[in-house]
């Protein structure tokens, strides 16, 4: 174990993360949900993001799913400090008054996360994060997560 940074290089090097967000899908108002996201790797993981959001005063749902790609910037190793992470993948889009499986409307969900990793103890985390991209403007986050 490495006395500075609190991590195992023999450990496999998954996380599993829910998460909360507010973004803004349009300028008219604010979206919010959340989700879970899991990765693997240690200085570049790779892994799959899953979200749903409310917005519009509730009648509009949206579903993202990304794959992300996850630097860690400073100290190479997922357990703590700065990130940069990619992510793309579909978005579906459902009225509230229309709403069905699969939603009717699609894009192409692309942007990019900055945020940090705080460590707990061997395994626990929290990260705040903020996001840029489309078919949503931005959006700011916090998740909380374990490391096997």
């Amino acid at each position: 174990m490495d006395n500075n940074s609190g991590h195992n290089s023999d450990r496999e090097e998954f996380w599993i993360s829910p998460l909360i967000e507010f973004n803004m899908y349009n300028l008219s108002g604010l979206a919010f949900g959340g989700g879970l996201a899991f990765a693997y790797g240690d200085e570049l993981a790779i892994g799959l993001r899953v979200a749903w959001f409310r917005g519009d005063n509730g009648e509009t749902s949206t579903m993202e799913i990304n794959i992300l790609l996850r630097w860690y910037i400073l100290n190479g190793s997922n357990n703590y400090g700065p990130y940069i992470q990619i992510g793309a993948g579909p978005v579906l889009f459902a009225q509230e008054e229309s709403l069905s499986i699969p939603a009717g409307i699609g894009s192409i969900s692309a942007g990019a996360n900055l945020g940090w990793r705080f460590s707990f103890g061997q395994n626990w985390f929290i990260e705040p994060a903020i996001r840029i991209g489309f078919p949503y403007l931005a959006g700011v986050g916090v998740s909380g997560g374990y490391r096997f």
